[in-house]
């Protein structure tokens, strides 16, 4: 009779054991994704969302500039933003120009908000590591943007 690896029960719950720790190490990250996923359930009923209208990667004359430089701009009926990669600097404009606050919303869920000032310009501390969004707060606006990866 040939034996199969499972006709030992230690062996058997071993090999269980072994498996439901691999599935564990990985439910943290999904929970984080799906509670992420979660907190923007309903956000785009109650904003002006901005499409992309622009995006220098897929203007063939700049693509020489190489992946170090990146220009995208988002636009709807009340604001245009724009952000620009160039290295690791990320700075943006809202147009029309005014204070306010512009959330750099990460796909996982967790946000950064950073001050406009009154030309409407902004910078960001680094380059954001996922896919994100930008989410535009005045007293006139409340706007939320397309995803993006820089």
């Amino acid at each position: 009779m040939v034996s199969r690896p499972w006709d030992d029960d230690e062996l058997l719950l071993r090999d269980l054991a072994s498996a439901l720790r691999g599935a564990a190490a990985g439910q943290e990250r999904i929970a984080t994704l799906g509670e992420g996923a979660f907190a923007w359930y309903g956000v785009d009923e109650e904003l002006e969302f901005a499409t992309l209208i622009h995006d220098s990667l897929l203007d063939e004359e700049l693509t020489v500039r190489g992946e170090l430089h990146r220009t995208v701009m988002f636009a709807c009926s009340s604001v245009t933003v724009q952000v620009e990669r160039n290295a690791g600097l990320v700075v943006g404009q809202v147009v029309p120009a005014q204070e306010g606050e512009i959330g750099v919303l990460l796909a996982g869920g967790d946000a950064t908000w950073l001050q406009t000032d009154e030309l409407g310009c902004f910078s960001m501390p680094a380059v954001p590591p996922e896919a994100f969004r930008l989410r535009w707060r005045s007293p006139t606006a409340d706007v939320v943007t397309d995803w993006i990866r820089l």
